[in-house]
């Protein structure tokens, strides 16, 4: 429903009904989704660190804009994680398995 490039012009987003969704513009991977629920429409700050999320029920909402998935990963163990994550939820996030 929305498509957006970053300030820089590394990145780009993707809003619709399935979620928002950041790619890499010169790997083309995916960085990281922003679920649905019932978002339909995200966009850059001006300096590229943080994404606005619109919402159907009109709420707003702004988010740090992950450089990579690794980075999310490290803030999340600094910040948030308090145990490991079970396989499912690695599965759910698209970390590989544990070895």
């Amino acid at each position: 429903m929305s498509a957006e490039w970053s300030p820089s012009g590394e990145r780009f987003l993707v809003g619709s009904l399935s979620g928002v969704h950041v790619w890499d513009a010169a790997s083309l991977q995916k960085i990281i989704t922003y679920p649905a629920g019932n978002k339909l429409w995200g966009s850059w700050s001006p300096d590229g660190t943080a994404i606005a999320l619109a919402y159907a029920n009109q709420d707003l909402r702004v988010f740090p804009a992950w450089q990579s998935l690794e980075e999310l990963v490290a803030y999340a163990k600094e910040h948030c994680v308090l145990r490991d994550l079970t396989a499912e939820e690695r599965a759910q996030f698209g970390l590989p398995e544990r070895r």
